[in-house]
């Protein structure tokens, strides 16, 4: 990929501590078009091995950090059959927390439905990514969040 110039106006927030990726600058069709090139190429890699590769809500990419965006990226990427959800809990509290996404968990687990293949859980308090052990510390934030979109998960794998 042909490195673009940098401008100030176009560096995400946290290139200072990474050194900036390629994708800066470049408009969010073709940011879509090139990541989802990318998953599918690795998808087909481990086409018929039963691994299935777990694209995780990220509160520092706009665009995983909710289903709809995790989603969109995985139909990019082809839709193969081994490409999947990871809802981590911990980062999903931390976008509501800063109104980056507006999704509930139950919301987020519905959305993901039979893509959704892996929890991430663990709890902070909404400001950092803790990695708090659920329940401990007075921590409630997102593992008490998450429990109502479990019970509407066991309900998405029931029905299918």
């Amino acid at each position: 990929m042909e490195k673009k110039q940098k401008s100030k106006s176009n560096i995400c927030p946290y290139a200072k501590r990474c050194g900036g990726c390629d994708y800066q600058g470049i408009p969010y069709e073709k940011q879509l078009a090139l990541r989802g090139a990318a998953i599918a190429q690795l998808e087909q890699h481990i086409r018929g091995t039963g691994i299935v590769i777990c694209l995780e809500n990220l509160f520092s990419k706009p665009m995983l950090r909710s289903a709809d965006g995790i989603l969109e990226l995985i139909e990019a990427a082809g839709n193969g059959p081994q490409l999947g959800v990871c809802l981590d809990i911990g980062h999903l509290h931390r976008v509501r927390s800063h109104g980056l996404c507006s999704d509930s968990s139950r919301d987020f687990i519905r959305k993901a439905g039979s893509r959704l293949k892996a929890l991430h859980v663990h709890d902070n308090l909404g400001d950092t990514d803790d990695h708090l052990l659920p329940f401990v510390a007075g921590c409630r934030g997102s593992c008490t969040a998450v429990l109502p979109g479990i019970k509407a998960l066991s309900a998405v794998f029931l029905a299918a």
